[in-house]
């Protein structure tokens, strides 16, 4: 009995290590700000792949085509995008929503890790 107890023990604080690990890989953290530009031919989407909160407290940044904005300080490296067909009432202000329908949800994370980043034709195959 005293040594399934150890085991039991030894087992849990290696499945909570390893959870932490993994947990620590996905906090890689840009330190500054980063200017997004869409230049995507869609309204784009841009949101955290944890479902939480930017620094400023907004859960999306929505960017119109040929407009950019900033996305706030520690901002995970990888991000989710969502492209939508775009409309008349999308906004240059990334608090409006896109309008249009959803067109494509980018299957890979967009990576910025820069100042200055943009969200091309390419990034939306």
């Amino acid at each position: 009995m005293k040594y399934v107890n150890v085991g039991v023990i030894f087992v849990t604080s290696m499945l909570l290590m390893f959870s932490v690990i993994v947990e620590a890989k996905d906090e890689n953290l840009f330190p500054g700000r980063s200017y997004l530009i869409n230049e995507s031919n869609y309204c784009a989407d841009v949101y955290r792949k944890d479902k939480k909160a930017f620094s400023d407290n907004r859960m999306v940044i929505h960017i119109k085509d040929d407009s950019g904005d900033f996305i706030p300080a520690n901002h995970p490296i990888y991000l989710n995008v969502d492209f939508y067909k775009p409309d008349n009432r999308d906004s240059r202000d990334a608090t409006v929503p896109c309008h249009g329908k959803l067109y494509k949800k980018r299957s890979k994370h967009l990576k910025i890790d820069a100042p200055l980043a943009a969200i091309g034709t390419d990034d939306v195959r």
